[in-house]
This record gives C-alpha cells, structure tokens and sequence, in this order.
C-alpha cells in the first residue's frame, strides 16, 4: 500500500511538466504552420486534463484544437467543437474563455464567408450577435477588442461603412488603453477601406502615417510595405500625385526588401533542416555501431558466464557421483569383511539384519539423488543453452534492425536470468541431498530480509507492470539460519512475480503468534495445480513449468523452500486457486530478543 501511495505521488508531481512540455510543442508547431504536430499535442493535452478531471484546462486546450482546425480550414470540426464546448463553459462560469469561444465562432463564420459558403453571412450575423451580448458582461477589455476588430471587418466586408468605421475607432481606442501598440498599424490598414468609402480620405491618411510610424518603429516590414500602398492611394485619391509616386516608390523598395528577406529565412530554413538531417543521419550510424559493440560485449560475456557455470554443475555432479561410487566400493569391501569375520567369529561379532538394511536404502537412495540431479541437468539446462545459441547465432546476423537487436538482447537476458536461477536451486538442492542440511540458528530481523528481497524483486515486478506491495510489519525477529531464511523469501517473491500477469499484484505480509512468526506472499497469478502441491510438500520434483512471460521455472526451488523451512523448525504451506492466485505461508521459532 506504501508502495503505491508513492507511485501515485511521484506521478501527480510530473503532471505540470507534462503539460508544460505538451504546450511548447503545440504553441511553436503553431508559429510554424505545422498544424499537425500541433494538433497532435494539444489533443495529447486535452485527453490527460480529461482523465485527471481538470475540466477547466480540457475546456481551454478545446478552444485551441478548433482554432488550429480554423486556421487549416476545417470550418465544420471547429464549429462543431465550440458549439460541444460552450454549455460546459457556461456552467464553469469562466466568461473570459466563453467570450474566446464566441469570438472564434464568429471568426471562423467570417473567413467562410470570404470564400462565399453558402448561408456564411447570415450564421455570421447571428454570432456577431451572441459574442456581442457575452463580451458586454465578461468584463475583459482584451476580449471586447478583439471582438471589436472582428466586427469591424465584417461590417465592411458587407458595406455598413459607418458601423465599421465606429467599431474599428473603438477598437482603437481600447488597444491604447491595453498598450497594444504593435497591433495598430493593421487596425489602421483596415480602417483605410471603410473611410475612404465615405470619401474621408485625410483622416485615412492621418491614420495610415501613424500606423507606419509604429509599424517602422517595431521592425514589422508586412505592415510597412503594405502602409505605403495605402498612404499612395489616399495621396492619390486627395489629388496630391506627387506624394503619391513618392510613397508608390517607397511601397515598391519595402516590397523588394520583404522579399529578399522571405527569401533569407527560406533559405535559413532550408540550411536548417540539412544540417538537421545530416547531424540525425550521423547519430543514427553512432547509434548503430554502439549497438553492434554493445550486443558483442553482452554477448561474449554471456558465453563466457554460461561457460562457467555449465562447466562448475558438471564438476560438482562429477565430484558427487565420484564420491558416491567410492562410498559404494567402501561399503562393499567392509561387508564383505564384515561378512567373513562373521563367519570365523559368529559368537564375537553380529551385525543386525536392520543395520544392513539401512545402509542398503541410504545407498539405493544416493544412487537415487544422482540419478535425479542428472535427469533434471539434461531436461532443464540443456533447453537454455541450446536457445541461447539459437539467439547468438542470430545476433551474428548484420541486416537485424536496432529494434530487433534490443529485443533479442533483452530475451538473453531473461534466458541467462532463468539458467542462473536454475543452476543455484541445483546447487542447494544437490547440496543438501548429498550432504544435508547445516543450520545455524540466529536472531534474525525478519522485517528487514523481506524489505530487502521485496527492493530487489522490484525491477523485475516493474517490467511486467505488477505492483509489489510491502506489508510486513516492523520490527518482527525470528530464530533461524539467515542464509536459509533469505533464499527462501526470495524464492516464494520471485516464483510469485514470473507466475502473475501483467497488470497483477503481488503482497508480502506477516505477523506475530505465541511462540512464532508468521510470513505470506500473495500474488493473483495462474495458480497451482493440486497434484503439484501434493508433490512439493511431500519432497518430490515437480515438473518444470513457464511464468506468463515465457520465464523459465525449475520444480526445485519450492521444495528447496519447504526443506529449509523444515530443517529451522517451522511449517510451510499453500493455498492456491486456478486463474486467482496462490498464497505461501512459512513460520519460524520466534526470538525472545526485542529491539
């Protein structure tokens, strides 16, 4: 439960970055007229304030998404988003954005009627009206002047040449009061048409060279070069030619001038996206000899490793059966000794029926062990070395893609994880069969191991998605070897994680009896078989089975589990359902140590 508090913390605290990062894509793909990829991201941006319940940011990434498909003339989607959008908006009671909603619709009615759709001007006329009644009461001057720029130009794209004229001068007027002053010379520009309708051309003119001013002061050559035509016409529409060529002059030096410069920045950008694509082509071939090198390292080392321990099994195996030989031969030679000193000296020496009988079963019995140990190498070793040729032999391919080579890197690992695991279990196991077991109890922190194996196992529980979750209490001592105790909690957490599906959980808990100490681990995975528990508990090797990636598993390390936990003096048992999980519950001799 801890575990996922914190998961659930660590994720809110990345939210506003995601955002953030989310918004600067949209905002600079915008500026360059790459509506897709801004689309893209604030569609991204929009569907995460949704899940999080964030309506007001999903509302205003709304506003943007249909501005983005008005400026790429997908008229009918963006109306459709801001007629969806405006009822939430309304009930937010946000009247900044509601106005922005409206002042699009408008915006978005105006443009299609420049391109003469049918029924444009009246749908028009009608949002005019809606954004004019919202703006009265939003409050916000910003919003009312650009409403009242919008209105304007329709206005005069409809011949209502006074309307426009007011509209425009008050639009004006609030743009002063803003300090937008940049904006002014394109008001400017537009007011010229209404005006000179109505013959006032001086005072077009007054307003023209006023914008030019601004617009020569900010650096905005569009508006500039644009001015000028108009302050020629004016000139010339007041009689006054001469001042006319000159400015028809000057439009004609600022149109030059705006053209190198485009030519510039598109030669810029052409030069930009070269050097772009020559930089990607260069960190692709680097990323690709890394990744040759990297699969040849992994490569040779993993041979090398598999080497090693498929030649350390084999020895040990040779030693034991070796000794196990020689045991028989000694044993032999002393009953035939024995034999005959019984028959010289019957009356001095007996050897009793059971005593023989014994020494018989524990030879039979070794004989037995070497015979499992040898049968359990050829089934499951044999598999993992023979599948991690098959993928070397791959790697040495050169038309694998980076993909692949990741993906077959990854299952090596997995392969070389499972044998390392297997040739462990083995170890104890044969260990403990040939020898028995050697305890040395101790005071023990219990609490501590299962906070340590369950940080171990937390990668492993990550890759397929489970959540490992910690509730073992505090401070809980037992009396037991340490050794034991720890192959055993990392066994059970291990087998529970690569026996559970993506997606499941895996619980480790525990508490305090009379004299005892209680452990589980729960996970929901595929469950056991009956017969394969039956087996476990009675110390027979189950054959081995898959997890739900494709890991490898050997019947070894469960009964390595019960045999441990046995040989300290506790109990080992299992609960399991098929498709709903299993749950393993060790005890152990509690300490009378306290901290």
């Amino acid at each position: 439960m801890h575990v996922l508090f914190s998961l659930l913390i660590l994720s809110f605290q990345f939210v506003p970055q995601v955002f953030d990062s989310l918004e600067q894509v949209a905002q600079s793909s915008y500026l360059k007229a790459d509506y897709s990829a801004s689309l893209s991201a604030t569609l991204e941006a929009r569907d995460l304030a949704d899940s999080l319940g964030l309506l007001e940011k999903k509302l205003t990434y709304s506003y943007r998404i249909a501005d983005i498909y008005r400026a790429t003339e997908t008229f009918g989607e963006s109306i459709r988003i801001i007629n969806e959008n405006l009822p939430a908006t309304r009930q937010l009671k946000n009247k900044s954005l509601l106005a922005r909603f409206h002042n699009l619709r408008a915006a978005v009615y105006y443009e299609k009627m420049n391109k003469n759709h049918p029924g444009a001007r009246d749908s028009m006329e009608m949002a005019i009206r809606d954004a004019e009644s919202v703006i009265r009461t939003s409050g916000s001057e910003s919003d009312r002047s650009r409403f009242l720029v919008l209105k304007g130009a329709f206005l005069n794209k409809t011949g209502r040449w006074d309307g426009a004229v007011a509209s425009y001068e008050e639009a004006i007027d609030l743009y002063h009061k803003l300090g937008f002053h940049t904006d002014l010379p394109n008001i400017f520009l537009n007011l010229y048409e209404p005006l000179a309708a109505l013959n006032r051309h001086r005072e077009a003119l007054d307003y023209l060279l006023s914008g030019i001013q601004i617009a020569d002061s900010a650096g905005i050559l569009v508006y500039q070069k644009d001015t000028a035509f108009k302050i020629s016409l004016a000139y010339e529409a007041l009689g006054d030619l001469a001042s006319a060529l000159a400015w028809q002059r000057t439009y004609h030096s600022l149109q030059v001038k705006f053209f190198n410069l485009q030519l510039d920045n598109q030669l810029n950008q052409i030069r930009a996206v070269y050097d772009l694509k020559q930089k990607e082509a260069e960190n692709h071939l680097l990323t690709a000899r890394l990744d040759q090198q990297r699969v040849y390292n992994w490569s040779v080392g993993i041979i090398l490793v598999l080497g090693f321990l498929a030649g350390t099994i084999l020895l040990i195996a040779y030693r034991e059966k070796s000794r196990a030989e020689k045991t028989l031969r000694q044993q032999k030679r002393e009953l035939e000794t024995v034999s005959q000193q019984f028959y010289d000296t019957s009356i001095q020496l007996t050897i009793s029926g059971d005593e023989l009988k014994q020494r018989a079963e524990q030879l039979h019995a070794t004989n037995q062990v070497k015979d499992r140990l040898f049968s359990i190498i050829a089934h499951d070793l044999r598999g993992p070395v023979n599948s991690l040729q098959a993928a070397l032999l791959l790697l040495q391919e050169e038309d694998l893609s980076s993909g692949e080579r990741q993906e077959l890197m990854t299952e090596l690992n997995n392969m070389a994880r499972a044998t390392s695991d297997l040739l462990n279990n083995l170890l104890y196991w044969a260990s403990s069969q040939m020898k028995g077991f050697s305890v040395t109890p101790e005071v023990i922190d219990l609490s501590g191991l299962v906070q340590q194996n369950v940080h171990l196992a937390l990668p492993a529980a990550q890759q397929k998605g489970i959540i490992l979750m910690d509730q073992f209490p505090p401070g809980l001592l037992a009396r037991a070897d340490q050794a034991m105790v720890n192959l055993v909690i990392r066994n059970l957490i291990t087998n529970a994680i690569k026996f559970t599906p993506n997606g499941g959980l895996v619980i480790t808990g525990g508490s305090v009896l009379p004299g005892e100490v209680r452990l589980y681990i729960r996970d929901t995975g595929i469950g056991m078989k009956p017969e394969d528990i039956d087996k476990i508990l009675t110390g027979k090797v189950v054959q081995s089975t898959y997890g739900t990636k494709n890991e490898k598993g050997v019947g070894l390390g469960l009964i390595l589990c019960r045999e441990f936990i046995s040989a300290n003096g506790g109990t080992f048992s299992i609960e399991s359902e098929a498709g709903k999980g299993t749950t393993f519950t060790i005890t152990l001799p509690a300490s009378a140590d306290r901290h």
